[in-house]
């Protein structure tokens, strides 16, 4: 939303040096992580910087990233033109603190954030993806040609429902009719995927290569 990049771009550029510098520091510490919420978590941890900060900063510095090398610019060309900008806003003075050219420079420079979002892009590069799933189990009686008395019997019935998310925001649901060998079928197939996602993730980790989503 355009008030909470508002509020981003007023505490990027509103931090001292010493604080843009120990996000940096933070970033640079960690592993490659799966997502933007677990730098959030990460970074917070490791630094005495405040929740409330990170959680608005790194979501911005991902996007500033992104614009970086869209541009092919240099970081330190562009953190020139955030900080040139930074008078414009309320609150700041044209006065730029000592240091904070360099602090933010290698900020933008800690890529992790932008590789995270750009792999999570990635992966979500589809018409649309999953959001929920269940399975609807019932009975349901089966009579004869009467349906006067008891039933002759009964009949297991399962739906799977599944819930996706699409590109424009919305969702999609459809259900699906499953016996019991669908059933074993769906859970194999399952199985099988997370098989596969472990074995190469081990190969990754054998080769040095990063998992990022």
């Amino acid at each position: 939303a355009p008030e909470r990049a508002q509020r981003g771009i007023s505490a990027l550029l509103g931090a001292s040096p010493a604080d843009l510098g120990a996000l940096a520091d933070a970033l640079e510490e960690l592993p490659p992580r799966h997502g933007l919420q677990d730098y959030v978590d990460e970074v917070t941890k490791k630094s005495s910087l405040s929740s409330s900060f990170v959680t608005l900063v790194l979501p911005l510095l991902g996007e500033l990233q992104q614009v970086v090398s869209h541009r092919k610019v240099d970081e330190a060309s562009f953190a020139t033109q955030l900080l040139d900008a930074r008078e414009a806003l309320p609150g700041h003075s044209a006065e730029t603190p000592p240091d904070l050219l360099d602090a933010l420079t290698r900020l933008l420079r800690a890529r992790k954030v932008y590789l995270a979002n750009k792999a999570g892009t990635l992966q979500y590069s589809r018409q649309s993806f999953f959001t929920y799933a269940n399975v609807i189990t019932d009975i349901a009686p089966v009579f004869e040609t009467s349906i006067e008395g008891a039933p002759a019997g009964f009949t297991i019935r399962h739906t799977l429902r599944v819930t996706a998310t699409l590109t424009d925001g919305g969702q999609k649901t459809f259900e699906v009719a499953l016996d019991l060998d669908d059933l074993k079928l769906l859970g194999a197939t399952v199985e099988r995927a997370l098989a596969k996602d472990t074995a190469i993730q081990e190969l990754l980790h054998e080769k040095g290569l990063p998992c990022l989503v």
